[in-house]
């Protein structure tokens, strides 16, 4: 009786893993015949991770007008795949696929990360719009409030990087001029294995995206392992167009739409100090990883060095 039990849980638990995926593969046919040449935004919360490379479960919640209910299997980039776990709510873009449905567009949709977000880049746009034309900030100043979303879906903000030192530029993953965003962000990658040298110093990267339309966490996810960074690494940060372009203005950074390019734009590196007050400002692409090094060893190790 002990061995037929013990067989019978398990067996139960075997059909419920697979119940969902079973149940979302119906739902999906029938989503395929409907949703032919169109894209169709959605949001709802990850149950499963299918048989199928990058496929996920989503069940669509009550807020989206279409397939609100149901369970559909869908195939996701690799980087959303790693990114979410089961239980994350999201919102993408659903579509057919040359031979599946197809989310693309995924971005966090929990409403925790979604109040941060919202409440604080609305303080940004406060602030950026009352230092009036040229909203630029100068050494001295303290970096302005901001809350994106980093390549891990969570979110980050200016007031969780306080306490360490920051470096800030400006890339987008589809840079196609190997002297502008890929070396930049090479010498982020050189400056990160510096730093490890130096156990004694906090000192945060930070990478925010001129391109968010493109440049979602998980389009970010597989930018950082591409450039082989641990997930602990740097901050690779998007999330709402006005928020990126307030805080893009208020560092020093001039962008534009571009024919060729997809974006046209200057390159800036910002430092702040452990309190969030900008240091040094080192415009162009000029910059090295040894010089940043030693301007914040310096700094560090000054009289203000022994005050924070």
């Amino acid at each position: 009786m002990n061995f037929m039990h013990r067989f019978l849980c398990f067996l139960f638990v075997l059909l419920s893993t697979f119940a969902p995926v079973q149940a979302s593969e119906s739902h999906s046919r029938g989503a395929v015949g409907l949703l032919a040449g169109q894209v169709v935004a959605v949001s709802g919360s990850l149950i499963a991770k299918g048989p199928a490379e990058n496929q996920i479960v989503l069940r669509v919640d009550s807020s989206s007008e279409r397939f609100a209910g149901e369970s559909l299997a869908v195939i996701v980039r690799e980087g959303d795949f790693r990114v979410y776990s089961l239980g994350t709510a999201v919102h993408g873009e659903l579509s057919l696929g040359a031979d599946a449905l197809e989310l693309k567009q995924v971005w966090p949709n929990d409403l925790n990360g979604r109040g941060i977000v919202q409440s604080v880049n609305h303080l940004l746009r406060l602030d950026t719009s009352s230092r009036g034309k040229f909203p630029f900030r100068s050494m001295g100043e303290f970096l302005p409030p901001f809350a994106l979303y980093n390549q891990r879906g969570g979110v980050t903000q200016s007031a969780s990087l306080k306490g360490s030192y920051v470096v800030f530029n400006f890339i987008f993953t589809r840079c196609m001029l190997p002297t502008m965003c890929p070396l930049s962000t090479q010498k982020m990658r050189r400056l990160r294995s510096a730093l490890s040298e130096q156990a004694d110093l906090a000192v945060q990267l930070v990478s925010v995206t001129l391109d968010p339309q493109h440049d979602t966490p998980g389009v970010f996810n597989e930018y950082a392992a591409a450039y082989q960074f641990s997930v602990t690494d740097i901050d690779f940060l998007t999330g709402p167009a006005q928020a990126v372009e307030d805080l893009k203005a208020q560092l020093g950074v001039l962008a534009e739409p571009d024919e060729k390019l997809l974006v046209k734009h200057s390159m800036m590196v910002v430092v702040a100090d452990p309190l969030g007050r900008i240091i040094y400002q080192i415009p162009g692409s000029g910059w090295s990883p040894q010089d940043i090094m030693k301007k914040i060893t310096a700094h560090a190790a000054s009289n203000y060095g022994d005050q924070i």
